[in-house]
């Protein structure tokens, strides 16, 4: 089946910017393209813990840009050597380079297209994780500190969804009752 990837949502350095920092349409095909291919190379349980790898490795990045620390990885690392070699090309479309030992993103490179990307991942693995009856399936579990933060993220979402349509309401005249509260 075929992938449904979610809007690019503004994130932190977009919004330094002023802008929404989406990748260019070619990049944008590139990077859904490897994750469509991706997706269809492996079985769903695995397919999420790539994703949530993958996430884990520009996630650091983006939040982490002058660790040096966060910007090699090592081939030889179990969490590498275990990647998908659909995987390793992904890395390499987004601006990570392959040398001999290691993956590096070099200092110079832009990260809007890391952050763009970890919005997408935040998104696959939120619809990987729940199918449309709204239950998890089997897959693999995010962890506890991922899967907190991508709920207080969505409480947020849905905060900020609810202000707008009452802004919207209250200036055009009518009144818009307010939500229920997301459940705990």
């Amino acid at each position: 089946s075929r992938l449904v990837f979610p809007s690019h949502r503004p994130c932190q350095s977009d919004r330094r910017r002023g802008g929404l920092g989406a990748l260019s349409a070619a990049m944008s095909d590139a990077v859904e393209g490897i994750l469509q291919r991706l997706s269809e190379a492996q079985l769903p349980s695995k397919y999420q813990e790539t994703l949530v790898v993958l996430k884990k490795i520009c996630g650091n990045v983006a939040k982490n840009p002058t660790n040096q620390k966060f910007r090699v990885l090592k081939k030889e690392n179990a969490m590498i050597q275990g990647l998908h070699p659909i995987a390793r090309e992904f890395l390499l479309v987004v601006g990570w380079e392959e040398t001999s030992a290691t993956f590096l993103y070099p200092m110079e490179t832009d990260l809007s297209t890391l952050a763009y990307v970890s919005d997408l991942l935040d998104g696959l693995i939120l619809s990987s994780d729940a199918p449309a009856g709204g239950s998890p399936t089997g897959a693999a579990k995010l962890p506890p500190k991922l899967s907190e933060g991508l709920k207080a993220q969505q409480a947020q979402s849905a905060a900020m969804a609810q202000i707008a349509a009452d802004r919207k309401a209250r200036y055009n005249g009518g009144y818009a009752a307010p939500a229920p509260a997301p459940a705990a």
